[in-house]
């Protein structure tokens, strides 16, 4: 998947804030789980252009797409038989509020992952783990997940911000 990562960050640059995200980010960062796509936060423009940028693939056209606790717009392809997913404009929703993922707080402060001489945007873990969780990760599944230097209690702080904070720690194996 490297070589698709490259042709992500030469082909769409700066054009839209965009980080990868899920299994692969949690990957680059050190946890032992295997990646079988390329998840892609990105805005809802950047969504529905992404596909445009990288213009030889076919693609599944973007969606909305609604969960318990996430919204957002959802589109598909494969880059060299690889499925890659664009998610754009996610938003928590809680019983009482919608809020917004602070996406430029996110795309201001991404960890990076260094490709020669390309840099990759990596979602923090600790929001990969609270993302795949309100997405619906099965919780036998995080038992098998090893996650190192990650606090439970870092991902409680972002739950906590959402009024997610019980939910999330019921998700999450002891």
């Amino acid at each position: 998947m490297i070589n698709e990562l490259r042709i992500i960050a030469v082909r769409v640059k700066n054009k839209y804030p965009w980080l990868i995200a899920g299994e692969l980010s949690m990957s680059l960062q050190g946890a032992m789980i295997y990646a079988k796509e390329i998840k892609i936060y990105t805005t809802r423009v950047g969504a529905y252009d992404f596909p445009k940028i990288l213009k030889d693939l076919a693609s599944v056209p973007i969606k909305p797409i609604k969960s318990k606790h996430l919204t957002y717009f959802e589109g598909k392809f494969m880059l060299n038989n690889i499925p890659v997913v664009i998610i754009g404009d996610p938003i928590i929703q809680t019983e009482l509020m919608e809020l917004p993922l602070p996406i430029q707080e996110l795309y201001q402060n991404p960890v990076y992952e260094s490709l020669g001489d390309v840099n990759i945007p990596l979602l923090p873990i600790e929001w990969c783990i609270f993302l795949e969780i309100i997405r619906g990760i099965d919780k036998e599944k995080w038992k098998k997940i090893f996650i190192p230097s990650v606090k439970k209690d870092d991902i409680f702080k972002i739950a906590k911000r959402f009024g997610l904070e019980n939910y999330i720690r019921e998700k999450i194996p002891k």
